[in-house]
């Protein structure tokens, strides 16, 4: 016959009857299972109850210095915070000074740029002024060089001219009357008038009262008159000054003391008669 362990430790014989179980069974300890539930929801409580109460008593126990650090921790960690506030604020003020100070920046080399071009603009119509006026200089010098040259052998050509007309001039004879000294003609007129009338009847004949230059000269104009007359020279006093007709002032004077003179108001008088000069560069 088998056996089954039952709720009160009970065997009963496995061949009874449902019936008959139901009718042994002890109605008490049909109770017995939701006892212990409750008995057991009530220790784990007490449980958790004590727990809480440890936990409470070791918070409220804890030291006095420990909450004291905490603070002072607390305290710490605020003042850093506001430091690390300020820092940061003063970092973006000073970005925002960067800002501004990286815009204006921007502003002036944009400006600068722009003047630069503007510059270089200028730059390259001046080159290109400057090209130019070098090759009109370079032309310049070149029609300069043309020119002086054409200048010079104009000069040597003249030259050679000048010293052909002296050659012929030299060796032509002067007019009837007139007397031949170096490269001039000399007369002297035998009709006595004044200083201008003088100098107007040798203006007719293409010639000009003299003007001596040297003192060959004076001696050769002595040889032309008497001792014992008197001539006009090309000479007359202006503002106080002797100049020659040609307008040149007397620097050199060869002739006696006192001479010349104006006589009386009329101009260069030595000795005679008045004597003209014809020279091969014209009237002198």
């Amino acid at each position: 016959m088998d056996l089954m362990k039952m709720d009160g430790d009970t065997f009963i014989d496995n061949n009874v009857t449902m019936e008959e179980r139901i009718i042994e069974e002890d109605p008490r300890k049909r109770q017995q299972p939701s006892r212990c539930v409750t008995v057991c929801l009530g220790l784990l409580c007490a449980v958790l109850l004590a727990a809480n109460i440890a936990q409470l008593i070791y918070h409220a126990s804890r030291p006095v210095e420990n909450t004291h650090g905490e603070l002072q921790s607390h305290d710490a960690l605020s003042a850093e915070r506001s430091q690390l506030g300020a820092a940061l604020s003063n970092k973006t003020e000073k970005k925002n000074q960067l800002q501004q100070s990286y815009n204006t920046l921007t502003a002036n080399r944009s400006d600068l740029q722009t003047r630069y071009n503007s510059l270089w603009e200028d730059k390259e119509q001046l080159q290109s002024r400057y090209n130019a006026l070098q090759g009109e200089t370079e032309q310049l010098h070149t029609n300069y060089i043309n020119l002086t040259t054409s200048c010079l052998e104009i000069a040597k050509q003249f030259q050679n001219k000048m010293v052909k007309a002296a050659v012929q001039i030299r060796s032509m004879p002067c007019q009837t009357g007139w007397r031949k000294f170096n490269d001039s003609c000399y007369i002297v007129s035998t009709v006595k008038k004044n200083w201008k009338s003088s100098r107007d009847d040798c203006s007719a004949v293409g010639a000009d009262l003299v003007v001596i230059n040297s003192l060959i000269e004076q001696e050769f104009v002595n040889g032309l008159i008497d001792s014992f007359k008197y001539a006009w020279i090309g000479l007359s006093l202006k503002e106080g000054t002797w100049r020659w007709v040609d307008g040149t002032p007397v620097t050199s004077t060869y002739w006696m003391k006192n001479q010349p003179n104006n006589a009386n108001g009329e101009s260069g008088l030595w000795r005679s008669f008045a004597k003209c000069k014809f020279g091969r560069e014209g009237m002198e």
